[in-house]
């Protein structure tokens, strides 16, 4: 399954589809020192299993359009995208880690910690695995030209699983030492997120017509501060699942 998987990401992405996911993979067993069990995967018939899945499409699409496609693909997409800005200027080396808080909102103060806490126990291969994942899909998009927030998308699954872990493990700590920063941190994100919404859609060209789209901010703002109250009264779990809630209405 997971060769087939593959071979269907390179069928859509190219051989960055290849590369990443068995740079972390290779990763995950070499800190794992598990290197020795590579060749019990079978990565010679996973190979051969991607090029059967991908390789026919990709020879009659070189046909129809003349090599046109495979030019894009490869040089364009794959190659040009990574080594010189695409699609725009060209971001900031932390744009993709600024892209993946973003899509951890409104739970994403509480990211540094679940990473702290996975490191501390990097021993157990399902951390390891995630960290691992996370840290290579964040890295290679922050060292390329073109960054654009649906990139580092396919960590996000693993990097909800050690958020999750925390909460599951922390929910009780929300208001002790840094989690007490990160839930002030929250509140007041919450609290100017309706105006800063309105304004930075009326700056922006393209979104101005939108920008009432921004009013729908008050009522997620609502909910999470309103759930913040719930800490006052030590329902931990109540504040996770009502600010969860909140996030929903995010247009």
């Amino acid at each position: 399954m997971f060769y087939f998987a593959l071979g269907l990401g390179v069928l859509s992405k190219g051989p960055v589809a290849l590369l990443l996911p068995g740079l972390a993979v290779g990763l995950f067993l070499i800190f794992g020192g598990e290197l020795k069990r590579f060749f019990l995967y079978q990565p010679i018939t996973g190979v051969l299993g991607v090029l059967l899945i991908s390789l026919p499409w990709y020879g009659l699409i070189h046909i129809e359009t003349l090599g046109e496609w495979t030019r894009s693909i490869f040089m364009v997409d794959n190659f040009q995208r990574f080594s010189k800005p695409m699609e725009g200027d060209g971001d900031p080396f932390w744009a993709s880690l600024g892209y993946v808080l973003l899509g951890f909102l409104p739970f994403c103060f509480y990211l540094p910690q679940a990473l702290r806490r996975a490191f501390r126990k990097v021993k157990k291969p399902k951390f390891l695995f995630c960290l691992t994942v996370g840290i290579v899909f964040v890295i290679y998009f922050s060292i390329s030209s073109t960054q654009l927030p649906g990139d580092t998308m396919p960590s996000y699954p693993f990097l909800a699983i050690l958020l999750g872990n925390y909460f599951d493990k922390k929910i009780h700590t929300v208001t002790l030492g840094w989690n007490r920063l990160s839930l002030v941190l929250l509140i007041l994100f919450a609290a100017i997120l309706p105006l800063g919404a309105v304004i930075g859609l009326q700056m922006n060209p393209n979104l101005r017509e939108v920008y009432p789209l921004g009013y729908w901010m008050v009522p997620v703002a609502a909910i999470i501060i309103l759930a913040s109250l719930l800490l006052v009264l030590k329902n931990q779990m109540y504040w996770f699942c009502t600010t969860g809630f909140g996030a929903c209405f995010w247009p």
